[in-house]
């Protein structure tokens, strides 16, 4: 195994079963905390606790002045077609969703919900894989 997907899974592992909570456990919390954990950045920094409410949330994410597909092809990641491990998927609704690929599932966090695994995520969700 390689140390990339050790660290995905030993996150993956982590965040299972962890409550949702707006601005601190939410899908683009998750998103930052899993890329930095792969990369070695602390781009969570830039957004823990900086929302607490869907309203307060998609302020945010409209004055950070770029969507987490944006960000995504910046940190060297590109669309793919079909879905493979380490995958992140992205769906662009107002306040994104994103999802982990694991093991034939993608894992993430509902509103309300708690981090587990998905066997579907929605049709409009684009797939990211770092290149």
């Amino acid at each position: 195994m390689n140390l990339p997907y050790i660290k995905h899974a030993s996150w993956l592992a982590q965040k299972h079963g962890s409550a949702w909570q707006m601005g601190r456990n939410d899908c683009m919390t998750c998103l930052f905390e899993y890329t930095d954990r792969l990369q070695g950045t602390n781009r969570l920094a830039e957004i823990i606790g900086k929302y607490n409410s869907k309203h307060s949330a998609i302020k945010f994410w409209r004055e950070m002045k770029t969507t987490p597909g944006q960000q995504m092809f910046m940190m060297g990641y590109r669309t793919a077609t079909e879905p493979e491990e380490m995958d992140i998927a992205i769906d662009p609704t107002v306040y994104p969703t994103a999802w982990f690929r694991h093991c034939n599932y993608w894992h993430g966090i509902e509103e309300q919900g708690y981090f587990g695994a998905f066997e579907h995520i929605p049709d409009t969700a684009t797939i990211w894989r770092r290149k």
